[in-house]
């Protein structure tokens, strides 16, 4: 362990300091979380998971997902970092059986898998080895999974073929999706239909295919596809409930306002004849 701890943060000081800079009043959002992932990258001595914990904590600082209600009452911003924390956390969960480095590059790669979303780099992504020293492995995932420059249906089709003939991607884009079928309910209205709608057009298949390709995998894709199912199913069922009462209830504003005209036109016609 030792070693281990000598060699991260050996690693640590080859990067300048001021790129691992975090806002630490928002720490208690996500160390929980945090802390057990690095508990357990130093037991099995993971050392690209160990050293994207800092890495990308630092890079997604100023970047936001959601809210959360503090144990005072108070509503903040949550930060976006505490997404790939949990996809992160999920794909420990599973006991996914993968030789050790596959391991480490897999959870290293949740952990910054969404980097390049938010942040523009110079050099294409390539700065998460040449600056942030992880593995070559992490970057070439991260950069096979962008979908930044996509414009059509197909573009977007030839990204998720790729994906799903690289097994360390493909658990990784499942268990986001997973963890985005969780959150549905923190999405608005539109943004949950574009994921129930990503998620039987894109995700059903891929699983389809995964387990067919990777048979070592078969239970573990089977508990990622029917997770992300029946949660698809039910929030496809309170978004379709929510939109008819928001129609029925246009309808009644709609019938009250038009009331409210033919009152208004009644009131001036009896001023009228009353002046008369």
């Amino acid at each position: 362990m030792d070693d281990f701890k000598e060699k991260l943060d050996s690693i640590l000081r080859e990067i300048n300091e001021e790129n691992l800079i975090y806002d630490q009043s928002e720490e208690w959002m996500y160390r929980e979380y945090y802390e057990e992932i690095q508990s357990y990258a130093y037991k099995k001595q993971l050392l690209n998971t160990a050293l994207a914990l800092p890495v990308a904590r630092a890079l997604h600082q100023g970047s936001y997902r959601g809210t959360i209600v503090s144990p005072s009452g108070q509503k903040w911003k949550r930060p976006y970092f505490v997404h790939s924390l949990l996809v992160c956390q999920m794909l420990i969960v599973l006991r996914i059986p993968l030789a050790h480095d596959e391991e480490d590059i897999l959870l290293a790669s949740a952990l910054c898998h969404d980097i390049l979303f938010v942040l523009q780099f110079p050099d294409q992504g390539e700065e998460m080895t040449d600056i942030y020293k992880l593995d070559h492995r992490v970057t070439e995932i991260l950069k096979l999974i962008y979908e930044g420059n996509c414009e059509t249906e197909e573009e977007r089709q030839q990204i998720f073929d790729k994906v799903q003939d690289n097994k360390l991607a493909l658990l990784l884009r499942l268990a986001d999706r997973g963890h985005v079928a969780e959150e549905l309910y923190r999405v608005s209205v539109w943004k949950a239909h574009e994921y129930i709608y990503e998620t039987k057009n894109y995700y059903y298949s891929m699983c389809i295919y995964a387990r067919e390709k990777y048979p070592e995998l078969e239970t573990i894709i089977r508990v990622l596809q029917e997770k992300m199912h029946d949660l698809s199913v039910v929030a496809e069922i309170f978004v379709t409930r929510y939109e008819k009462r928001v129609e029925e209830l246009n309808s009644e504003i709609l019938a009250l306002q038009e009331d409210n005209v033919l009152l208004r036109k009644k009131i001036r016609d009896i001023k009228m004849r009353n002046n008369n």
